[in-house]
């Protein structure tokens, strides 16, 4: 069975856009892009992500630790969610 109904990855959707990936694999995630809504919103709003992360102010000890509310423990801090990103973009439209 072919795997165009399994959604690559965010890190995959991005080493696509920027080719910097197999050729097989690129033509499987095109594939998948024709089926996949998602995915194809995904890779088109990418541009628009990359310029709004360039233009956010980094704020080391927030990128570094967060402090876990409800255990009081320091965890390392993962990238932003997708609703996170969207959420940004919004907000900057709206201003």
């Amino acid at each position: 069975m072919k795997d165009i109904f399994i959604c690559p990855s965010p890190e995959e959707l991005a080493a696509f856009y920027d080719r910097k990936i197999s050729e097989n694999r690129a033509r499987r995630i095109r594939e998948h892009l024709t089926v996949c809504r998602k995915c194809a919103g995904d890779i088109k709003d990418l541009p628009k992500y990359l310029r709004l992360a360039k233009a956010a102010p980094v704020v080391p000890d927030a990128l570094e630790k967060y402090t876990n509310k409800s255990t009081g423990c320091q965890q390392e801090a993962g990238p932003p969610s997708r609703r996170v990103l969207r959420r940004a973009t919004l907000n900057n439209q709206q201003q």
